[in-house]
């Protein structure tokens, strides 16, 4: 143990991060640390969560100092499985981290719950801790142990016996336990509802009472409203805010009147929210379908089905649970637009270190199929982390259907691993709030197949599945075999088969339901009972092939293995033993193949496989893009994984179960090497898939596509969902030349019901190939499609299998194979890619109806496409079109305009989607003068983007807002506005203030007031940048006051920062201010957004920052310490000290930060030269970037001066245009000549002066 004073330094606390983040944030907000160290693999999941992890942090605990080794400077890759390369990424990367001067004097301790047994092993024998945390599965206490060598060479952890080494945690709020999972959370809160709180907890529980007790009245008055706002919506006698009814009408509409007793749930329902229910003389008022009040439409949404979340909520809180544990009608997803990626948990809670979600069911489904809930369930699985998923049903929903439907409901649940409540009792006992086990029986007799007894609602998933010696499957059971048809026999020969399998597969349960239509039709007297016999068979042949894999993984191949399959042989049907007979011959093959390959007592842990050399920016030698055309293709399809439907939803992307389709494409001349029919990747040794893989790498006309079903465009429950979606995709990447025939045959590997003298794909043939001729008609004239499945003994389907393998393979080998082909991205689609070229071209598919936000993004897509690609015709044919339909023309024209008045552009898609506009602009098409404004506008701002100057574009610009001052006067000024960033990348700093002077001396409603403010905010700049300081800080001062009014909060904060940045750079750049004192400004500004006491703690902050929206306040931080080395010495040093944690970003203003960090390491006591011109390079490498404009440009040629004024053998790598002379005529060039003839000996602040002459005001 350490001694008490180590107790009062800071801690520095370290976690491995994974996908499941919870346990972290457990023990971060019990420990709170000062500093945290997240250790986050190149695994996208845990990037993700990390990501999310800190966002919570940062609200949770403002003050804490977070590094992620995954954004550390020259950080490696992470390893996978093996203990050596986790040892040696331990001593390369997070040694040297925990080593650095700033984690000295502080307490080091270990989280040690996440991360691989590898990682874990490193973590622990090679670093030395001075504790280590560990949080036991389904506990809610986090044990510490000391590391203490009891022998010179080994140590062990000493007993956490001690009360002071077990530590209860912290309960984590159920929100953030949401945000850990999700980008955007939203939750309802029980204080906002207008209905009286009183009378709503006390109703809530009388209401279920009463349907519990089966309440006539209620029921029926339930029953008209369901009539009423759900089952007659669209009737227009009921589209009024209030319906008032009589008698009669009542009757009509549900076949029975109101009773007497209705009226006590009348004054109920109305005291929640008094006025919208009355009941007067046999007529009867409630709220409508027509345009309610808010507090009325919440009325409405309570008594259909939130009063039932309502009485959950308050019986969980009875039930000991704090209020900021439970969380009501979460809402959680990736993207608020995107409604397939939101989930809504109707409760959700964290309790003692356990997530539960609950799904309330007030009524059943209008459907009989009650998959749909299920369906709904499994979305929810992994939601919101490792939750239980629990289903409560009002009694409603129980009295709706029959008793049949309601067992195979139960049944259904059950398999989803999920918990089924209707009560009070179940559901606390199933949160374990109430002290009482789970109450479970198992059903014995005729049809005892280990189902679970659905007569107790409450469903136990973890249960042990019934034992053997059960006598319900017995073979003697069964009906004569002898007896029945050939037919009969081969269709329940499958039945059990698919059944034993396991009913966790869509696909599977569809094959089985049309093999139960097969039979019905037979009409056999036996049928359905051989049926569900050879069902209930299946069902118990899955169960007891899942307790021989617990027995084999727990116990090996013994002799316990053998008794145990003695007794399932004597007491179960021969098929079921027959079953597990041929499970455990598949297993020890498998086992007999894993000693084979270890044999030579190594693993091999590297892919033999060529890395595979190619440009960034070009295609990938094995795309589709980089195919030429062929007259006839062959597509061979292969899959992976075991997931196809929702259930994959939760999966990680590195799990081995999840569904993946790929395609290798090839023209038929492109010959591949023969290879075994019997080739299956799992089974093969790495080298023979490297050599597959390697065939495949160098053949040319040889391609590479493939997709997981998490991927936003892979839609469908069913395997062939996502293989014909496999097919449209190739189609559509495939390059085929206009009106020559092409003839592309598609072989899919057999899987389930699917067999090759399976025929039903020649309507699917027919359908692609219409679909296609549809789309471009002469491209595709002369396609002809033939899909066909073919069996698993294919020539060369084994190569499909091949990169199937090596994609789901959690392997290291696989792994790394994977990397040095370089397929992922390119050729294997990642799902979280935004806009890549594959995932728009599936934008074809809206045809001629194209959204404009697609169309904006297929223009930029169409400049990566090939020159075969398909992108260019369709937007090409797409043009003809719009050419003749003006209104169309226009609606694209405001997506751009949209765009840029949101900056929600990028250089090459705007370029291009300007191009396009230009080129099919209607013939007969007479821009009004705003119209055009907007589009002269827009080819500036793109000019701008470059850093260049439209001089044409500028001079039309100034005519037309003359013109049009009167007609759109806001328009106007913000096209003068970026007229002045014109002029400015210019270094043309005077030309537009006469106008925006102007403008700015007009009333503030003439152009709104945010442009007022922007036009006082640019005069401000271009005062700064002649050097005219006071005139600067006046215009700022009075920006800053005219935007106080904003009526947008969250835009009068961005525009103050951003104007209050300006005016803190003017004033430090004003030498003449007497008193001037540079801390001040910067800790008025600094502080308070960062949330940091003081400008060390920021300085530390933005050291190990990323490139959010605080990176221009990093950047004047730097500026200023330049600018004042003296009066910020501690500053710089503590800047400095966090250099270890430094990170790397592209993009303004990273070029000026990098330049200013290699600076600041030479300004140190002992100067870092190496680390200093790594900086400069990288600074250098931003501005000279291809897509940087003039501006940069320059910046990258002073910055370049600067470097080799400080570091004489500097030498550039990259350099600027040799025009730059010319194009910026105006700029400083001698004084760029003088910085870059300063010795390193010339004092600092002759340095910065030439410096801040080269670069006025905020461009340097």
């Amino acid at each position: 143990m350490a001694d008490s004073t180590a107790h009062r330094k800071p801690l520095v606390y370290v976690c491995v991060m994974s996908n499941y983040s919870l346990p972290n944030l457990e023990a971060i907000i019990t420990r709170e640390p000062e500093e945290l160290v997240l250790i986050v693999s190149d695994f996208e999941p845990a990037r993700v969560a990390a990501e999310r992890l800190t966002n919570v942090l940062h609200q949770r605990l403002p003050a804490l100092l977070i590094h992620r080794t995954d954004q550390l400077v020259d950080s490696a890759a992470l390893p996978g499985e093996h203990p050596l390369d986790a040892q040696q990424w331990v001593d390369k990367v997070l040694r040297p981290l925990l080593n650095a001067s700033a984690f000295a004097d502080k307490r080091c301790w270990l989280n040690m719950t996440g991360g691989t047994k590898a990682l874990s092993l490193a973590l622990l024998t090679r670093l030395t801790w001075d504790g280590v945390d560990y949080k036991p599965a389904g506990t809610n206490e986090l044990l510490h142990f000391t590391l203490s060598p009891c022998q010179p060479e080994i140590a062990h952890l000493e007993s956490p016996t001690e009360a002071s080494l077990r530590t209860p945690l912290l309960e984590v709020a159920a929100i953030d336990v949401a945000r850990l999972y999700n980008t955007n959370v939203t939750a309802r809160s029980t204080d906002e509802s207008p209905l009286a709180a009183d009378i709503r907890t006390t109703l809530a529980g009388e209401i279920f009472k009463a349907l519990d007790d089966n309440d006539a009245a209620l029921l029926a008055l339930f029953k008209l409203l369901n009539e009423v706002w759900y089952a007659n919506k669209s009737d227009p006698t009921f589209n009024v805010a209030a319906v008032t009814l009589t008698d009669a009408e009542i009757t009509l509409l549900i076949g029975q009147p109101l009773t007497a007793d209705i009226q006590q749930w009348v004054n109920a329902f109305d005291a929640l929210l008094p006025g919208h229910f009355m009941l007067n003389t046999g007529r009867l008022t409630f709220p409508g379908n027509g345009k309610l009040s808010p507090q009325a439409s919440t009325l409405k949404r309570w008594l259909t089905s939130e009063w039932l979340e309502q009485l959950l909520y308050d019986w969980i809180q009875e039930g000991g649970v704090p209020a900021h544990s439970i969380a009501l009608n979460v809402e959680g997803g990736e993207d608020k637009r995107n409604s397939s990626t939101q989930r809504e948990a109707d409760l959700l809670i964290q309790h003692h270190s356990r997530t539960h979600v609950i799904e309330v069911k007030v009524t059943a489904p209008p459907t009989p199929d009650m998959r749909a809930i299920q369906t709904q369930l499994t979305s929810l699985q992994d939601h919101f982390g490792r939750a239980q998923l629990l289903l409560f049903v009002g009694p409603q929903f129980r009295r709706q259907i029959s008793e049949e439907k309601w067992l195979a409901f139960v049944d259904r649940v059950t398999a989803s691993k999920s918990i089924l409540c209707t009560n009070r009792h179940e559901l606390l006992a199933a949160l374990k709030l109430s002290g009482q086990p789970m109450e479970t029986t198992q059903r014995l007799g005729d049809a005892n197949d280990g189902a679970v007894d659905k007569r107790s609602h409450c469903v136990a998933l973890d249960k042990a599945p019934p034992k053997p010696q059960t006598p319900s499957l017995a073979p003697q059971r069964s009906p004569s075999r002898h007896n029945l048809p050939e037919t009969l026999k081969q269709h329940c020969h499958k039945v059990f088969i698919y059944t034993a399998w396991g009913e966790n597969d869509p696909e599977r349960c569809r094959d089985i339901e049309q093999i139960q239509r097969d039979i019905l039709a037979l009409n056999h007297p036996h049928g359905l009972s051989t049926f569900e016999l050879a069902q209930r068979h299946g069902r118990h042949a899955y169960e007891l092939h899942q307790q021989l894999k617990q027995k084999l993984a727990t116990h090996g191949d013994g002799e316990s293995v053998k008794e145990w399959l003695k007794t399932i042989k004597q007491h179960s049907a021969a098929r079921v033993f027959r079953h597990l007979s041929i499970e455990l011959d598949k297993w020890r093959k498998d086992q007999l193949r894993r000693q084979q390959r270890h044999q030579t007592g190594t693993r091999t842990f590297r892919s033999t496989l060529t890395p595979v050399k190619w440009k960034t920016g070009s295609h990938h030698p094995k795309s589709l893009a980089s195919l030429s055309p062929a007259s006839r293709w062959e597509i061979l399809i292969d899959e992976t994984g075991r997931e196809f439907d929702s259930t994959a939803e939760p999966a990680s992307l590195k799990e081995v179960g999840l569904g993946r389709v790929v395609a290798i494409v090839k023209a038929h001349d492109a010959r591949l090497p023969p290879i075994s029919p019997h080739f299956h990747g799992k089974d093969e040794p790495p080298e023979a898939v490297d050599r597959a893989l390697q065939h495949l790498i160098d053949t040319p006309q040889v391609g590479i596509f493939g997709f997981s079903v998490k991927d936003p465009i892979a839609f469908g429950s069913y395997w062939m969902n996502h293989v014909s979606q496999l097919v449209r995709w190739v189609l559509y990447m495939l390059p085929v030349e206009e009106n020559q025939p092409t003839r592309v045959d598609v072989s899919i590997e057999q899987r389930s019901g699917y067999t090759p003298d399976h025929n039903h794909l020649k309507a699917l043939s027919q359908t692609l190939e219409g679909e296609f001729k549809a789309l471009d008609q002469a491209r595709f004239a002369r396609l002809s499609l033939r899909l066909s499945i073919v069996g698993k003994t294919h020539p060369q389907l084994a190569y499909a299998d091949a990169v199937a393998y090596t994609w789901g393979s959690p392997s290291a080998v696989s792994d790394d194979r994977l990397k040095k082909a370089k397929l992922l991205g390119p050729c294997l689609l990642h799902p979280y890619a935004d806009n890549t070229l594959a995932h728009l071209y599936q934008a074809l598919s809206y045809h001629d109806q194209l959204p404009p936000d697609q169309w904006y993004e297929l223009c930029g897509a169409a400049e990566r496409d090939g020159p075969y690609g398909l992108l260019e015709r369709w937007l090409t044919r797409l043009g003809e079109k719009v050419k003749k339909e003006r209104g169309h023309w226009h609606r694209l024209l405001n997506e751009v305009q949209q765009r840029l008045r949101y900056k929600d552009t990028s250089l090459v898609t705007l370029s291009a989607a300007l191009a396009w506009l230009e080129r099919f602009m209607p013939a007969d098409t007479t821009l009004s003068g705003e119209l055009r404004l907007e589009f002269v506008s827009a080819r500036l701002a793109l000019a701008n983007h470059h850093g260049h100057v439209d001089m044409d574009a500028l001079k039309t610009l100034l005519k037309l807002s003359q013109q049009l001052e009167d007609e759109n006067a806001p328009a106007v000024c913000q096209a003068l506005l970026r007229a002045a960033v014109t002029t400015t990348n210019h270094f043309e700093f005077g030309v537009m203030a006469p106008m925006l002077n102007e403008w700015v001396n007009k009333p503030i409603a003439v152009a709104g007031r945010l442009n007022h403010v922007k036009l006082h905010s640019t005069l401000g700049q271009l005062a700064a940048f002649e050097h005219r300081l006071k005139d600067a800080d006046a215009h700022f001062t009075k920006a800053l006051a005219v935007l106080a009014p904003l009526s947008d909060a969250q835009q009068a904060a961005r525009e103050h920062q951003q104007t209050r940045s300006y005016q803190v750079m003017a004033r430090l750049d004003d030498t003449s201010r007497p008193a001037l004192e540079p801390r001040s400004e910067l800790e008025a500004l600094l502080l308070s957004i960062t949330r940091r006491q003081d400008l060390p703690g920021v300085a530390r902050r933005f050291a190990a920052g990323g490139s959010g929206s605080d990176v221009y306040l990093h950047h004047l931080l730097l500026r200023a310490c330049l600018g004042y080395p003296d009066k910020l010495q501690d500053v710089i040093i503590a800047y400095r000290e966090q250099s270890h944690a430094w990170q790397w970003h592209t993009g303004h203003p990273w070029g000026l930060i990098h330049a200013y960090r290699g600076w600041l390491l030479l300004l140190a006591a002992t100067p870092d030269k190496v680390r200093a011109e790594q900086h400069f390079h990288a600074a250098l490498a931003i501005c000279f970037d291809s897509a940087s404009g003039i501006t940069l440009h320059w910046m990258g040629v002073v910055l370049n001066a600067l470097a080799t004024s400080l570091l004489p053998a500097f030498q550039a790598k990259v350099s600027a245009p040799k025009t730059l002379n010319q194009t910026l005529a105006s700029a400083p060039h001698q004084a760029r000549n003088k910085l870059a003839q300063l010795s390193p000996q010339a004092p600092h602040d002759a340095r910065y002066a030439l410096l801040a002459e080269c670069l006025p005001f905020n461009f340097h």
